[in-house]
């Protein structure tokens, strides 16, 4: 292959996968990685086969380029523990505590919200596992626990020591510690499954982008549906639209990522996981071993 064939690849490639968003953005920076790097050792066997004197020019070149990749992997492993320290400051405990009081309401119902939780431990999960199940279930089990510490930590900023050992004690929570890191933890399986090659693994891919879909679009419809007279449903038609564009839009990105045919299979068995999880989580908070809350 040459610079020149690999350089039109890359076009067709960006032309084939218009920007839609930064994880777009990321697949075709590494695809654009990965066929450089494979035409390098291609021009290098080529060189050492031939004895040409530009071998090492061809060593350089691959060098540069492996660490290029390794550079990317490492930005996106970073980007993921900001996000996820960020995003339990702001999802556990700030939007619980504070926003309210700031007459931000509409917004803490959305941010607040359990499902808000799902998505940041999922999108942690995502960006730091790389393909390896055990460093997702352990990112997604340390972002559950990082959500539950923020949230009585701001509770204990805004209202003191007091209101926040009241509000453990009296709310359960030992409880939802052990669900947020148990939760957290299958929630970030998923993410693990989430973030590898859709080319490679098209199935396994989907089923980890597709599961966290369902709990997330159809979360918020079932707890309005079965518990609407707790949860004040009006309050909440904002954060239901929120909630079932982010899923819809996740499954979007299953069937352009993995393919239509991938996408259905595995949603048949995302439909399945998604739908036992709600019931176990609905289960827990309507018979007095979690708060009910949305």
């Amino acid at each position: 292959m040459s610079t020149a064939s690999s350089t039109v690849a890359a076009r067709d490639l960006w032309v084939t996968r218009p920007p839609y968003g930064l994880a777009t953005l990321r697949v075709v920076w590494l695809d654009m990685l990965n066929s450089a790097v494979a035409v390098f050792d291609q021009r290098g066997r080529s060189a050492r086969c031939s004895g040409s004197v530009g071998k090492p020019v061809e060593g350089v070149w691959h060098t540069i380029v492996v660490a290029m990749r390794k550079d990317a992997l490492v930005t996106r492993s970073g980007g993921a523990v900001a996000l996820g320290l960020l995003g339990a400051l702001l999802v556990g405990g700030v939007s619980q505590a504070f926003l309210w009081r700031w007459g931000l309401g509409g917004l803490s119902d959305v941010l607040g919200s359990q499902f808000m939780w799902v998505l940041l431990i999922f999108g942690v999960a995502w960006g730091w596992a790389e393909g390896r199940v055990g460093q997702g279930a352990a990112a997604g089990g340390v972002t559950g626990l990082a959500l539950i510490v923020s949230y009585y930590a701001m509770q204990w900023v805004a209202d003191g020591r007091h209101s926040a050992v009241a509000q453990f004690s009296k709310t359960g929570g030992v409880a939802w510690t052990l669900a947020a890191m148990g939760g957290g933890a299958v929630i970030g399986l998923f993410g693990a499954l989430a973030s590898l090659d859709g080319r490679d693994r098209p199935r396994w891919k989907a089923l980890g982008v597709a599961t966290p879909a369902v709990i997330v679009g159809a979360g918020p419809v079932l707890w309005i549906l079965t518990n609407g007279r707790y949860l004040e449903p009006s309050r909440l038609l904002s954060a239901l639209v929120v909630f079932v564009l982010a899923g819809g839009g996740l499954l979007v990105y299953a069937v352009r990522t993995c393919g239509a045919i991938a996408s259905l299979r595995a949603s048949a068995v995302s439909v399945g996981l998604g739908a036992a999880a709600l019931v176990g989580l609905l289960w827990l908070q309507t018979h007095g071993w979690l708060y009910l809350t949305f």
